[in-house]
């Protein structure tokens, strides 16, 4: 069998070929790595951060504004991460 996602053979919105993150909220992306929770902002494209599970900051590209945009939308909706 072929693999759909060698080359230019993927079909757009094919769910073999993308993988949604576990979370979106608000134009936010969260997914959880063994960093710890990925957030990357799918309003402007450039913005990323990795927080540790309690929201402590580990890293990031964010200005002050969306990172406290992204940190609330996290803390308040990470009970409905996959575990």
């Amino acid at each position: 069998m072929v693999n759909p996602c060698s080359g230019n053979r993927c079909q757009p919105y094919s769910n073999s070929c993308i993988q949604i993150p576990p979370l979106i909220v608000c134009g936010f992306a969260y997914k959880k790595t063994n960093e710890g929770i990925s957030v990357f902002d799918l309003n402007n494209g450039k913005g990323a951060a990795v927080f540790a599970d309690d929201g402590t900051l580990i890293e990031t590209s964010m200005d002050d504004i969306e990172l406290s945009i992204a940190k609330k939308h996290y803390l308040a909706n990470a009970k409905y991460m996959e575990v």
